[in-house]
């Protein structure tokens, strides 16, 4: 009976392993939009995201002026992609995250780190905007 116990503990474990390895290795697609994209500046584009440590893949596509970059999140943060992206093309814009749209990017997409040193991404807060009025009488 002891054996049998040790046996499934065992299993277990091993079950608890595999689906945290495989939780770690997560892949994100992320779709940027940039004015500075041309066929002049696409292989320095892709060449300058490629040297980020995780990511699987990094496609220009000039005629609509977007960028689709595959990567994992164990890795590297969506963060340290965009300012990747920025700093060579100027400003981007995070169109969808997973097939996620953002709204043309309004709804802004945050990136942190969880206490397992591994990156969490979600939606940033809203913040609220506050106005005065004036009583006309």
């Amino acid at each position: 009976m002891n054996s049998i116990k040790q046996t499934l503990a065992l299993i277990l474990a091993i079950m608890s392993f595999a689906l945290c390895a495989t939780a770690q290795n997560k892949s994100n697609t992320a779709i940027f939009t940039a004015n500075q994209v041309s066929v002049d500046n696409q292989a320095k584009i892709e060449a300058a995201v490629s040297k980020l440590a995780g990511v699987a893949s990094a496609k220009v596509d000039v005629a609509s002026k977007s960028i689709v970059v595959t990567f994992d999140e164990g890795k590297t943060t969506l963060d340290s992609v965009k300012t990747t992206l920025d700093g060579v093309t100027g400003k981007t814009t995070l169109k969808s995250l997973n097939g996620k749209t953002t709204l043309d990017g309004k709804t802004t997409l945050k990136t942190t780190k969880t206490t397992d040193g591994n990156s969490k991404t979600t939606k940033a807060p809203k913040t609220t905007k506050t106005t005065k009025t004036t009583g006309v009488r």
